[in-house]
């Protein structure tokens, strides 16, 4: 049985989570156990991370474990199982943050498509894989994930919100259905190809494409473009404290003389909350049944509007 013990730091002036941003000192402590023996293997992984988020602390973990069991026959089969969880924050209210970051990771950590980061996540992974050949292998399997915390949200890879927190939706994400084939041609050349299908829950919002709904966009793209170049993306969207400050130097004003106008309780009304501004919440777009009264008094819009023609008689 082998045993590693690590401790992994970062210090960000402006990290962002679904209950928003501020300066993080985060400190990771974790332990990974291994062992083979008569056909099984298996690996275990468990963090515990500490720190400070603007004036919260952080209390969050992860837990993984690896494990499977080969036949000595034709093709050597390996059936195994994959299970983790990482934390996330169930209420933005209470002192402390509980969304674990999964510090330094493999963008490929789930599956090649590199679509969720591990946070706030549940999976479980059964698979198979064979070695058809002596430098060849296969393998497959399905993946479910569930948010662990309906009030936190997805992560993309680079580590920015990918879809919002929403508390009244599923704790269904979808399942992800992988084959992966690997030639290793000699010791420094290998050729790898993947095929993932993404099944989503109600709770992943779709873009129409021309061949079927299209999940996260954006994330995708992003997500590529941090593995290709090395470089960690800076987030200047919705809410960032970039966003705020290029809103000032675009509109010469101070944010707080600004009001926010959005229909995402998630994005927008956050944004303004961020730069002191009036926010106003609109129920046409997504937000539509939302129930006002369940978000946390310090993340509600000051004014809630059926439509956007309600404003010109706030005006």
């Amino acid at each position: 049985m082998g045993l590693d013990l690590y401790y992994l730091g970062i210090h960000r002036e402006d990290g962002e989570y679904a209950s928003g941003s501020g300066d993080e000192h985060r400190h990771t402590l974790g332990a990974r156990e291994f062992a083979a023996r008569n056909h099984w293997d298996w690996e275990a992984e468990q963090m515990l991370q500490v720190g400070s988020f603007g004036n919260d602390s952080i209390l969050s973990w992860a837990a993984a474990i690896n494990a499977g069991y080969t036949w000595d026959t034709t093709w050597n089969p390996r059936l195994g199982l994959k299970a983790g969880a990482t934390s996330g924050d169930d209420n933005p209210n209470d002192g402390h943050l509980g969304t674990f970051d999964a510090l330094f990771f493999k963008s490929g950590y789930f599956n090649d498509a590199s679509l969720i980061r591990p946070q706030n996540i549940i999976s479980v992974h059964p698979n198979l894989t064979v070695h058809p050949l002596p430098k060849v292998t296969v393998d497959g399997g399905a993946s479910p994930f569930w948010r662990y915390s309906q009030n936190d949200a997805i992560y993309a890879v680079p580590g920015f919100v990918s879809i919002p927190a929403l508390h009244n939706a599923s704790s269904y994400v979808g399942t992800a259905f992988d084959v992966n084939l690997n030639w290793q041609i000699q010791r420094h050349i290998s050729f790898q190809a993947s095929y993932v299908h993404f099944l989503t829950g109600s709770y992943v919002p779709a873009y129409a494409g021309a061949d079927g709904p299209i999940f996260s966009r954006g994330a995708m793209l992003t997500a590529a473009l941090a593995k290709a170049t090395g470089a960690r993306p800076v987030v200047v969207g919705k809410p960032s404290r970039a966003a705020v400050r290029e809103v000032e130097t675009r509109l010469g004003v101070r944010s707080e003389a600004t009001a926010v106008i959005g229909d995402d309780a998630a994005l927008d009304v956050p944004l303004g909350h961020l730069g002191g501004s009036l926010t106003v919440l609109v129920r046409s777009g997504i937000s539509g049944e939302l129930d006002v009264a369940r978000i946390p008094e310090r993340r509600r819009p000051h004014v809630t509007l059926d439509t956007v023609a309600d404003l010109l008689d706030r005006l």
